[in-house]
This record gives structure tokens, C-alpha cells and sequence, in this order.
């Protein structure tokens, strides 16, 4: 591998080809974590088709019962695309919103969000090659070429720090027979090909004159998207309502345990209740430095990646001012269509091959949907650090789970 695919804001260490820390050969999963991965992404499509189908009616009724979600999915939209935006989730109905997408799951095997359709593509191949996988066998160019099939393929390339692991990527996708190209903002033609793999995140998309275009061809069925144009799938909003009061009735006991206790911070006085069963109003969480995670949960570009906006209220480094601050941001925003949410702390570090002491853990499965909705796990990463916020970062170890 000649190249170094790390983010480009982001200084890779010397000798490393990837920009993090690698596991010097393939990480065992236990049958039992194997199948429980599995079923995270059955899970996950079904949550999403659910969370897909709540928000496109919605959209299309108004019904005030539920003014509350529409708020906060269209809280990043551009306000005068507003009614944009609810034509087009109220058009994708009932449909799987996502083709591609990862799951972050924790050690004991629940999820700690889903990331549609997840920014790692790259960093699976260029493991799979580091491991000695080929690309011509990588289990994700077979993904990428079995829904894009002879097709016309674009990938808009919204972010500039992705550059460098998209085109190698790309790079791949094309060897294998793709006809698939990248364009950034400035040479994307929005009437050119018949799909497009990768968009950008729809509070962009639809405030750019080309990504408006590209929307209208949606709507007359002339080029598919993944995403498709819902906010469901974009926001972190999804785990909170597997257990709100209005939505908890939608989903099944098997997918409301898909993730640690989650809920949105829309009042100080809204009970959560954690896995102790012990139930607490969300202003006691914060008072008492209770075992909580606080993630902004919308879209706006400033605050939704790289663990911007993730905060753990309960390490000693964050006193009580600074936990108080962060409620009252939180309530503050949600009164303007921005929610916050806050979701129970797993801590579930484990002893991992070549390294010394525990580590904090998230396996990340990524997952195709293929025409005939059925869940097809690509490769599953694990990242790990000594830090509880997990991701990859150049003093992060990664690697492929066999």
C-alpha cells in the first residue's frame, strides 16, 4: 500500500500507512459476538424502516401529536427549505432509508448509535489490504459494485478532509470494473449519471443550488440516492425513540435493547430510567453526576462528527458548573428545534491482543441492504483507546475481526 489514506487534517504517525495503530494480525470475534453482530443489523434496518416510515407521515399530515419530531428533523435544515425538506421525507415512505451504514457497538453487544451511511468504507478496504485481503476479494468493492451493478455511479465529495481515503477508495471500485467517479462541489453535475453513492448530508444538500437539482431528479425517479432524503437515518434523535412515551409502542422489546437507555433532553423534569431501574428526572443526572453520555444529536455540519459535541458527565474532570452549562445548551436548543440527548455510559473495556492494559471498545460492523432488503455484513472493524471517546484517531488502534 504506497499511499497514506488518514484524514487529511490529521497527521499520521511516522511509519504508519494509515494514519492509526493496527492489530498485528485479525481480532477473533466469539461465535456468540459473530451472531450478535449479525442481528445488530437486522435490528437496525427494521428501526430504521420504523423511524423512516413515523417520519414521512408526519411530514405529510402535520399531525400536531407529534410536532415535537418534525421540530427537531427539520431543526438543521436551511429555513426556507423547510418545505422542501418535508416534501421530500414525506415522498420516501416506507422505504429502507439507507444502503450502507455501520453500527458502532459497544462490548456488551449494544449499539452505541448508527452512522448512515458511516465515513470508515475506506479504512475497511485499506485493512483488508494491510491484512493481506486483495482488493479484487474485498468484501466492500463486492458491496459497492452488487448495488451499482453497469451503472453510471457518482460520489459527491462534500468534505474535503475525506479526500485522500475516498479517492483510494475510488480508486479500487474503478480496477474492479465500476464505472464510478468523484467530483467535488465545484464539478458535480447534478443531470449527470443514474446514482449516486455517497451525498451530502441533506442540511447541505439542500441548501446548494445543485443539490436541489439533484433532489427534483430524485422526485421524478430519474437517479437513485443513498441516503434517500429523510433526516431519520442523520440524526442521533433515532436512539431516543425507541423509549419516548409517544414512540416506544413502534418498536419491538428486542429492537428498544438495541442501545443503552437513550433520551432526549427536552425538560429538566423527563424521567430516565437506566439499566439500575432506578428512575431519575434528567436535571438529577446532571446535578449528580450520574453515568451519562450528552451528544448533540441534529445535523449541523459544526457539531454531528468526530465527537465534536460528546460529552461524559460523569468523569471528575467535568464539575457541576460545567455539567449544568451543558443541560441548560441542551434545553436552550431544543426550545429552537436542535436537540440534544443523553444515553447511559457503558463501560465495558476488555484486554485486547498486543496491548498492554484494557481498553474502551467499539466494533464497528458495516452492513449492505441489497434490492431485496436483506442485511449483508461486509467487514467489521475494531477500534479501540485508552480514552472512553472511541474513534479513530492516530493514537487509536485499529484492526479486522475474523
Amino acid at each position: 500500500m504506497g499511499m497514506n489514506i488518514a484524514y487529511e487534517s490529521r497527521c499520521a504517525k511516522r511509519g504508519s500507512q494509515l494514519g492509526f495503530h493496527t492489530f498485528s494480525g485479525f481480532v477473533d470475534l466469539a461465535p456468540e459476538e459473530r451472531s450478535r453482530m449479525q442481528e445488530v443489523g437486522r435490528l437496525s434496518v427494521s428501526v430504521l424502516r420504523k423511524a423512516t416510515k413515523l417520519v414521512s407521515e408526519i411530514m405529510s399530515t402535520r399531525d400536531q401529536e407529534f410536532a415535537w419530531l418534525a421540530d427537531i428533523m427539520l431543526g438543521s435544515i436551511p429555513v426556507d427549505q423547510r418545505d422542501f425538506a418535508r416534501e421530500l421525507m414525506a415522498s420516501v415512505g416506507d422505504r429502507c432509508p439507507v444502503r450502507f451504514f455501520r453500527a458502532d457497538v459497544l462490548s456488551n453487544g449494544q449499539i452505541a448509535e448508527l452512522q448512515c451511511p458511516g465515513s470508515g468504507w475506506a479504512y475497511n478496504l485499506a485493512l483488508e489490504e494491510f491484512y493481506g485481503i486483495e482488493p479484487t476479494d474485498s468484501s466492500v468493492v463486492r458491496a459497492y459494485r452488487s448495488w451499482a451493478k453497469d451503472k453510471k455511479v457518482t460520489w459527491w465529495l462534500h468534505d474535503a478532509q475525506h479526500r485522500r481515503s475516498v479517492k483510494y477508495l475510488v480508486d479500487a471500485c474503478r480496477r474492479a470494473g465500476m464505472d464510478l467517479t468523484v467530483h467535488d462541489v465545484e464539478d458535480f453535475e447534478p443531470e449527470d449519471g443514474d446514482m449516486v453513492i455517497k451525498r451530502p448530508p441533506l442540511p447541505e444538500l439542500i441548501g446548494h443550488e445543485k443539490g436541489r437539482r439533484l433532489l427534483r431528479r430524485w422526485l421524478d425517479g430519474r437517479v437513485e440516492l443513498d441516503l434517500l432524503p429523510t433526516m431519520a437515518p442523520e440524526t442521533k434523535y433515532l436512539m431516543a425513540l425507541l423509549r419516548h412515551p409517544a414512540t416506544r409502542h413502534l418498536f419491538t422489546e428486542e429492537e428498544r435493547a438495541l442501545c443503552p437507555p437513550t433520551y432526549l433532553i427536552d425538560s429538566p423534569d423527563t424521567e430516565v430510567a437506566f439499566s439500575n431501574g432506578c428512575k431519575k428526572p434528567i436535571a438529577e443526572v446532571f446535578s449528580h453526576m450520574r453515568r451519562g453520555i450528552v451528544k448533540y444529536g441534529g445535523a449541523t455540519k459544526a457539531l454531528r462528527g468526530g465527537c465534536h459535541a460528546v460529552y461524559n458527565i460523569g468523569t471528575a474532570s467535568m464539575k457541576l458548573p460545567a455539567r449544568l452549562e451543558l443541560m441548560r445548551r441542551a434545553l436552550s436548543d431544543y426550545g429552537s428545534g436542535e436537540a440534544w440527548v443523553l444515553q447511559e455510559f457503558v463501560d465495558a473495556r476488555r484486554h485486547l491482543p498486543d496491548i498492554p492494559r484494557a481498553q474502551f471498545v467499539l466494533f464497528r460492523p458495516h452492513y449492505y441492504v441489497t434490492d431485496k432488503d436483506e442485511v449483508v455484513m461486509t467487514t467489521t472493524i475494531i477500534t479501540c483507546r485508552s480514552d472512553w471517546k472511541v474513534h479513530a484517531r492516530s493514537d487509536a488502534c485499529l484492526g479486522l475481526c475474523a
